[in-house]
């Protein structure tokens, strides 16, 4: 599995000639290109981190989010790494690694044509209307029920998967659309009865759809996939109160624990994926000294208090935070796949473009 690898390997490829060390941002504009809508976690965290990642560059540039929506996502990957290597744009992408190593060729990329700075994470979860099938007032209540219909961006999103799996895992027939372009999409459809079932990054629920789905009474919380460390033991999350981890719905609705090669290929995604939600680059050719000073300045920025005060107020949580050295020794490990694991998640991938 992908923490067990011990060994990290240098993901940066220099495809043009260094630019000119950038150490002092006086009077600079950093761009920042996501690849989803600004309204949901991914622009919303983006533009938090930013907000005290300026506080701790030399000069305290200026910090614009770019949306660069569309192509499953890859529109925006292009834009980033298209760019100039001077220090002045930086990719903050849903990562995706895993299932883009061995989906289809549009939706791969060769992360070499980046220099890593971080991943940053969050544990994702599952939400719904109240009003599926005859009603429903927890997660067990879905046993049985008829109408279940996913919202989702693309079939190779790992929370697109990883809702697909855990419902074939429960033995809850449903539908699926896809092709959203962020999760405030998603949200809006849901709320407009398109949709009624959503697998989305934690933050994405915490810093809105708690407060304008849940709370005003047409959705609730199902289950959430927690986070292990490297000894595989669950890390603590309280943001999450008394919402149960699917492991424990599972049990309640199938009398078991989950196995099999769709819970294998769910637990691949989870460690894989919703540990690393974004990953954080610059085109590759970046000067040395500047990209140092861009993954320096980041960890201050992630253990900033006033940060992850922050964080926990607009997302409900702090991300996790993987450093360079680990994300690209995450990256070398997508040369070495589980066959069984690989096969599942491409049957699921084929089967959602049907």
């Amino acid at each position: 599995m992908m923490k067990q690898l011990i060994a990290a390997t240098s993901a940066a490829l220099a495809l043009a000639g260094p630019a000119a060390a950038q150490q002092d941002y006086e009077g600079e504009t950093v761009r920042v290109i996501i690849n989803l809508s600004a309204g949901g976690s991914t622009g919303v965290m983006a533009q938090n981190f930013a907000n005290h990642w300026k506080e701790h560059i030399a000069g305290n540039p200026d910090f614009v989010i770019q949306p660069v929506t569309g192509g499953g996502q890859m529109k925006g990957i292009i834009e980033a790494r298209n760019a100039r290597p001077d220090g002045l744009t930086v990719a903050w992408v849903a990562w995706s690694g895993p299932t883009r190593a061995i989906g289809p060729a549009s939706q791969n990329v060769d992360w070499s044509e980046f220099d890593v700075i971080a991943g940053m994470g969050v544990p994702s979860m599952a939400y719904g209307r109240r009003d599926i099938g005859d009603g429903i007032s927890s997660a067990a209540d879905l046993a049985g029920a008829e109408g279940v219909h996913i919202g989702g961006y693309r079939p190779g999103s790992y929370l697109d998967l990883t809702a697909r799996m855990s419902l074939d895992i429960l033995g809850i027939e449903y539908g699926y659309t896809t092709g959203f372009r962020g999760g405030s999409n998603i949200v809006a459809a849901l709320q407009r009865d398109e949709v009624n079932f959503h697998v989305t990054p934690a933050a994405n629920y915490f810093g809105g759809i708690e407060a304008n789905v849940v709370e005003e009474g047409t959705g609730l919380p199902l289950w959430y996939y927690p986070l292990t460390d490297a000894d595989g033991t669950i890390v603590a999350e309280d943001s999450f109160g008394d919402i149960p981890t699917f492991t424990e719905v599972a049990e309640e609705i199938t009398g078991e624990a989950p196995s099999g090669p769709a819970w294998d290929a769910v637990q691949w995604l989870n460690e894989g994926m919703a540990g690393v939600t974004w990953f954080i680059g610059v085109p590759a050719g970046t000067d040395p000294e500047t990209l140092e000073l861009l993954r320096t300045s980041f960890e201050e920025t992630y253990n900033d208090p006033a940060f992850r005060e922050e964080a926990r107020k607009v997302s409900g949580m702090a991300p996790t935070y993987t450093p360079a050295a680990d994300m690209e020794a995450l990256i070398a490990s997508l040369r070495d796949i589980d066959a069984e694991i690989s096969q599942t998640v491409l049957d699921y991938i084929e089967s959602g473009t049907q």
